[in-house]
């Protein structure tokens, strides 16, 4: 049988308390940031298909960045809450 010290106790019990406790808080943050992605989806989608680009350029460019935005900050809370 394995004996583990005492300080390793001490660090590792609150540290599997915190992680399961920020878990809980996953389901909805990722369904809060999806939602979001698809929101802006929307508006971008429109501008395209109506060949409104040279009016709405900067809009256009703003959408894209905020879209992205919220992808990488889905995908990062993903990856890390993967490990």
């Amino acid at each position: 049988m394995a004996s583990v010290t005492w300080p390793v106790l001490i660090v590792a019990i609150p540290a599997i308390v915190l992680s399961k406790y920020v878990q809980g808080y996953y389901p909805s943050s990722a369904r809060e940031l999806m939602r979001m992605n698809g929101t802006t989806k929307a508006p971008i989608l429109n501008f395209a298909a109506f060949n409104m680009m040279d009016m709405f350029f900067q809009n256009y460019l703003k959408l894209v960045d905020m879209d992205a935005r919220l992808f990488f900050h889905s995908n990062a809370a993903t990856e890390r809450l993967v490990l």
